[in-house]
C-alpha cells in the first residue's frame, strides 16, 4: 500500500494563482513521488511502515533547499532516503507568474507520505494522520 495524503505548494493567496500554481503543483507532486517512492520501495527490508511530513523551500531554478522532515513513525533510513532524494531532485523552475503574483524568492512546499506494506497499518497511519 502506498500513497501521498496530501500535497501542496504554500502559495495557496488567491484564485488568480490557481492555474499557474496547480500545474506546477502537479509537476513537483509526480516528481517528487517518482523519486521518493521507488528509492523506498526498492529497499523493503528498512522499513514496514512510513508515516511523515516533509517540508522544502524551492529556489526559482528549480533547486530544493531548507529540507524539513517530522515522523510519525521514526525511521532514520527513510528520513535519510527521502532526504537525499529530495536533494538531488531537480524540479522545474518556479514559473516567472507564481514568482511575480507571490512576490517570493521561489516556492516552499509541504507533503505528507505515508507508505504501508499491510492494508490494516496503511489504513491507520491515514486516520491518525487526519486527526
Amino acid at each position: 500500500m502506498r500513497g501521498f495524503v496530501a500535497f501542496g505548494i504554500c502559495l495557496l493567496a488567491g484564485s488568480a494563482l490557481a492555474d499557474p500554481l496547480s500545474e506546477y503543483q502537479a509537476k513537483v507532486e509526480k516528481l517528487a513521488d517518482d523519486a521518493l517512492t521507488p528509492a523506498l520501495e526498492n529497499h523493503p527490508e528498512h522499513w514496514t511502515k512510513i508515516s511523515m511530513r516533509y517540508s522544502f523551500h524551492i529556489d526559482p531554478s528549480g533547486r530544493i533547499h531548507d529540507i524539513r522532515i517530522v515522523s510519525a513513525v521514526p525511521n532514520r533510513w527513510v528520513e535519510d532516503t527521502v532526504r537525499h532524494a529530495l536533494t538531488f531532485l531537480k524540479l522545474p523552475p518556479v514559473p516567472d507568474a507564481v514568482m511575480r503574483l507571490t512576490h517570493m524568492e521561489g516556492a516552499d512546499a509541504e507533503a505528507q507520505l505515508i507508505l504501508a506494506k499491510k492494508k490494516s497499518d496503511y489504513e491507520k497511519l491515514v486516520k491518525e494522520a487526519h486527526r
